[in-house]
């Protein structure tokens, strides 16, 4: 019997960009903030050549045993399995 599958297809973009900054971590923070603000735009033209094709396994569970469930008195309850 076929069974259904989520796959997630990934393609990788890259651009190299010049930032001026007094350091290493400024210049991520800056090309970073850039990035979320639009600019630079990645397009087509900056693609790697990487795609990657990755599916998630969906987890099984097992069915719960049965159990019974039985009060012992009025203020107090039983579970067997």
């Amino acid at each position: 019997m076929k069974q259904k599958y989520n796959v997630t297809i990934t393609e990788e973009l890259q651009k190299v960009i010049e930032v001026e900054a007094s350091c290493r971590n400024e210049a991520i923070a800056l090309a970073r903030i850039n990035y979320f603000n639009g600019d630079p735009i990645l397009s087509a033209d900056d693609f790697t050549g990487e795609t990657k094709f990755t599916i998630q396994r969906e987890r099984q569970y097992a069915k719960p045993p049965p159990y019974r469930w039985r009060r012992t008195s009025d203020n107090e309850a039983d579970i067997s399995f």
